[in-house]
C-alpha cells in the first residue's frame, strides 16, 4: 500500500511539475524542465491514443467496422491511396493523430525558434523555446481529452438533425478554443519569463506556426 501511495505522491508530483510550475522558476532550469515537459508530453500521448481507442470502439463499434469495410472497399478497387487508407481506417487514424501532434510541434519549435533568432531577441537557443512550447502545448493537449468524450455525450442522432448538430459542433469548437487561449495565455508568460519577449512579440511567435500549418493544409489539397 505505501508502494501504491508514493508511486501516486509521484505522478502527481510530476504531473504538478509538467504543467502548473511558475514560469519564473522554468527559467531557472530549462534543461530539467525541458525533459520533464518531453517525458509529460509522452505520457499523455500514449494515454490519449489508448483512450481515444477505448472510446471509438466501445461508443462508435458499428459506425468504425462500416467504415472501415467502405474503406477497404475504395482501396481494393485503387480509388485511394495506401496513405490516405491508413489515415481514414481505424485504428490507423489515431496513430496518425498523435502523428500530426508530434510534427505540429516540431513545426511549431522550428519555425518559432527561426522567427525569435528573426526578432534577435535575447534568448534564441532552441532548447528554451522547445520548453516554452511543450510546456504552453500542455494546455491546449489537456483540452483534447473532453472531446472525446463529446461524441458520447451526444446521441448519434443528434448530429443528423441541423439544430442538435450545430449545438454539437459548437460545443466541440467551444472546446478547442478554450484551449487554444489557455495555450496562448501560458505562451506569453513562458515566454515573457524565459525569453524576456514583449506580449506582442509573443502573439506574433505563437501565431507564426499556425499560419505556416495552414498554409501547408492549403497546398495539399490544392
Amino acid at each position: 500500500m505505501n508502494y501504491l501511495r508514493e508511486a501516486y505522491s509521484y505522478c502527481i508530483n510530476f504531473f504538478n511539475e509538467y504543467v502548473k510550475t511558475e514560469p519564473e522558476v522554468l527559467a531557472q532550469n530549462v534543461k530539467k524542465f525541458l525533459i520533464i515537459s518531453l517525458i509529460g508530453e509522452a505520457i499523455l500521448i500514449v494515454f490519449y491514443v489508448i483512450l481515444n481507442l477505448v472510446v471509438t470502439y466501445t461508443t462508435n463499434y458499428e459506425e468504425v467496422v462500416a467504415l472501415n469495410i467502405r474503406m477497404r472497399y475504395l482501396f481494393d478497387q485503387r480509388e485511394v491511396s495506401p496513405f490516405l487508407y491508413s489515415m481514414n481506417t481505424y485504428p490507423y487514424t489515431v496513430f496518425w493523430g498523435a502523428f500530426f501532434i508530434i510534427l505540429f510541434q516540431t513545426i511549431s519549435i522550428l519555425s518559432r525558434w527561426g522567427l525569435i533568432r528573426l526578432f534577435s531577441e535575447k534568448y534564441t537557443d532552441l532548447q528554451r523555446i522547445a520548453l516554452a512550447e511543450i510546456h504552453s502545448f500542455s494546455r491546449f493537449f489537456i483540452s483534447l481529452f473532453p472531446l472525446l468524450f463529446i461524441a458520447k455525450i451526444f446521441p448519434q442522432s443528434w448530429k443528423l438533425q441541423l439544430l442538435p448538430l450545430i449545438f454539437y459542433v459548437s460545443v466541440y469548437m467551444l472546446t478547442i478554443l478554450f484551449g487554444a487561449f489557455f495555450y496562448l495565455k501560458r505562451w506569453i508568460l513562458v515566454t515573457n519569463a524565459i525569453l524576456e519577449q514583449p506580449k506582442g512579440r509573443s502573439i506574433i511567435t505563437w501565431s507564426f506556426p499556425l499560419l505556416i500549418t495552414g498554409l501547408l493544409v492549403w497546398i495539399a489539397y490544392n
